[in-house]
């Protein structure tokens, strides 16, 4: 049997430069917010969202440094990477809203 998810997993990220300010990558540069529970530990906060919500998929450009972590991958690099390029020129539509939309 299958079962069609109406819903999707949010994380949330700080904008901590926009292309104004990081005009060498000329993306939204962003990093994953933590939380800290009662115990000390860190997690990353996020939502559960209605896909009727989701207007455009996003792509997210880890920032690598000055040397590349060769353990990342496409299934891992969410839970090692902690800052990264908002791909602002995946599509024009996307290109168009992050350029005009948000500034």
């Amino acid at each position: 049997m299958q079962f069609l998810c109406s819903y999707l997993p949010a994380r949330y990220f700080w904008i901590i430069a926009t292309p104004a300010e990081d005009v060498t990558a000329g993306m939204y540069h962003v990093k994953c917010i933590y939380h800290e529970d009662r115990l000390g530990q860190n997690f990353h906060p996020g939502s559960i969202i209605p896909l009727t919500a989701v207007t455009c998929a996003i792509e997210l450009i880890p920032v690598y440094g000055s040397k590349m972590n060769h353990m990342i991958t496409a299934a891992n690099v969410m839970e090692i990477c902690d800052e990264y390029y908002l791909n602002a020129f995946s599509d024009k539509e996307v290109f168009h809203t992050m350029h005009f939309g948000l500034m």
